[in-house]
């Protein structure tokens, strides 16, 4: 594709030498016009031709000199001007300045040196509108952006804010006045780092914010020292929700602990009613049909037939009485229960369980013992059920206040990813307890089945 050539306006008073400007400039591929006549010509010219570059000479024998055409007729329109000069007074010169021109050209001219000052200049110019495009931009985003931005310079000093900063950091307080945010922000970061930062502002009596802060510092031209921008973030709401959610768990911890002792006490109570009242009155009539049948009654046989169904329903409402209390804690703590368990497994089974205690001799909490127990229990009966397994590691463990069950086995394993609760009742009972004490509960199934529980000792788990 053939390249458009670069043209050129020429702004000279001496018409030779405005000629030979032209010419040689289109020696050397430009297209290049030469004008002497007045203002006019020049601002009519300058929307016929559409130059790239003007070339214009500070002292003009006109109405206006050459910084005026450059003020009033080639900064309007966005053309670059590059200035040529012979001699000219001081303040002159000071003006020319002012307008930014982009290259001087000293008379006499040289071609090489016109030619790159003039690409230069073009290059320049491209580079600037390119800048002040991607400005344009980046202030548009800055703008747009949802979340509150501020701009900090080097020293630290707010310089800029986005509309949602400004909505940000003039926060209400009262009826009438409101609290700039800014400084208190600016009292929690760095400028010049990068780094996310959440804090808890209250700039007025009653009122909290909870802001996370995101500082992305800007190089500068020379490459250090340059602005920062703070993106600021509002999740006052979010902890908020996050503490609702936080105190209803805990309240249904708690209320978990509560029926849990409740349930418990309800069984203890039913316990000691079937044990004072049907076992009592039972015993009192397998005593009673005893002495009969030694008296020699007549029908001895239906005598044995009754003492037979007494002690079964002795025997029945003992079992009911056991199952109902926690009887193996109880009576024996959770060491020796848990012994105790184990080594009923084993003689059903044939398992062999390896069991490894530690600090758990002195009593714990009644909801953390039973929890104990009844997590060691199911995860037997898991192991005994589903895993094939022919060794097993039990330890729990108590290190000041926090209780660790670790269980593992050399069976088949599983996905943990895959546990699915509905299908068992024993896992998700794990579950709710661990959850309902503010434990921790991990599975793990790649060699084996391992299963990790932390539980808290504290006082609300001795309710």
């Amino acid at each position: 594709m053939k390249k458009t050539p670069t043209r050129v306006l020429i702004v000279e008073d001496e018409s030779l030498m405005g000629l030979m400007l032209e010419e040689n400039l289109r020696d050397r591929g430009y297209e290049a016009i030469s004008l002497t006549g007045d203002f006019d010509e020049v601002v009519r010219s300058v929307s016929e031709f559409k130059p790239d570059v003007a070339l214009v000479d500070i002292n003009l024998d006109m109405e206006k000199d050459g910084v005026d055409l450059a003020e009033e007729v080639f900064q309007r329109n966005d053309i670059p001007v590059v200035f040529l000069t012979a001699y000219s007074d001081w303040s002159t010169t000071l003006r020319a300045f002012e307008t930014k021109p982009y290259g001087y050209v000293v008379k006499p001219y040289e071609a090489i040196q016109l030619s790159i000052t003039i690409d230069l200049a073009i290059r320049r110019h491209q580079l600037e509108r390119e800048l002040d495009a991607t400005r344009v931009h980046f202030r548009q985003l800055f703008e747009a952006a949802s979340l509150p931005m501020v701009l900090f310079d080097e020293s630290g000093r707010p310089v800029d804010a986005n509309r949602s900063g400004e909505t940000l950091f003039q926060q209400p307080c009262g009826e009438t006045e409101s609290v700039d945010l800014v400084p208190l922000i600016l009292s929690h970061i760095r400028t010049g780092a990068a780094e996310t930062v959440e804090m808890e502002l209250q700039p007025c009596a009653g009122g909290k914010l909870v802001l996370r802060v995101s500082t992305v510092p800007l190089a500068s031209q020379c490459g250090s020292g340059g602005q920062t921008v703070a993106i600021v973030e509002n999740i006052t709401d979010d902890r908020n929700r996050q503490k609702a959610t936080e105190n209803s768990r805990d309240a249904l911890r708690m209320l978990f602990l509560q029926e849990e002792m409740i349930r418990s006490r309800e069984r203890a109570h039913i316990a000691r009613e079937l044990h004072d009242e049907i076992g009592q009155r039972l015993t009192a009539l397998k005593i009673d049909l005893h002495r009969a049948a030694e008296r020699g009654h007549s029908d001895k046989a239906m005598l044995t037939g009754l003492k037979t169904q007494v002690e079964g329903l002795i025997s029945a409402s003992r079992s009911v009485v056991l199952s109902l209390r926690d009887s193996t804690l109880s009576r024996l703590g959770l060491a020796a229960s848990l012994r105790d368990t184990i080594e009923s497994v084993h003689g059903h089974t044939g398992l062999a369980i390896d069991l490894k205690l530690g600090g758990v001799d002195h009593p714990m909490p009644g909801p953390i013992e039973s929890a104990v127990f009844r997590i060691v229990q199911e995860c037997l009966t898991n192991v005994v059920r589903h895993a094939s397994a022919a060794e097993v590691e039990v330890a729990v463990q108590r290190e000041n206040s926090i209780l660790r069950i670790d269980i593992s086995d050399d069976g088949i394993g599983f996905d943990p990813a895959k546990i699915d609760t509905s299908q068992g009742h024993g896992i998700l009972g794990i579950r709710e307890r661990v959850a309902a004490l503010g434990g921790t509960l991990r599975f793990e199934g790649d060699d084996g089945t391992a299963v990790h529980v932390t539980l808290p000792i504290n006082e609300e788990t001795s309710l």
